[in-house]
């Protein structure tokens, strides 16, 4: 499976977060919208035994450039999203759903014009 084919994009990543039976998660970076430095990050819901992936409708403007830590309860995918200089949430994934809509916006999160957050703890 390559990523870039999946979703129709050019992309780079440096994170995976496998989850189990097949389905993951990965913040990348849409190299024909910018360079990997820049805010045109995203992530994608990856599920290896059917070869597909699902890009969220996140916010855009996200950088996600040394994404650390998220965590997996009961089903759910739980991962700190701000876009630069905006607030932010947890969102919590259904890992589960295949639609681009298939998670609940959680906590807000305060960022300043230079923060960003890289995971959840």
């Amino acid at each position: 499976m390559i990523l870039s084919e999946l979703l129709g994009v050019n992309t780079t990543s440096n994170a995976w977060f496998y989850l189990g039976e097949g389905i993951g998660y990965i913040p990348y970076a849409d190299t024909d919208e910018g360079g990997t430095g820049d805010p045109v990050r995203s992530v994608a819901r990856i599920d290896l035994y059917n070869n597909t992936a699902v890009k969220p409708d996140l916010p855009d403007n996200l950088w996600l450039q040394q994404y650390q830590k998220c965590v997996l309860e009961d089903g759910k995918f739980y991962m700190a999203i701000s876009p630069i200089g905006q607030e932010g949430n947890i969102y919590i994934f259904d890992t589960k759903s295949t639609s681009s809509d298939g998670f609940t916006v959680g906590a807000s999160l305060e960022s300043g014009a230079d923060a960003t957050y890289i995971g959840v703890y």
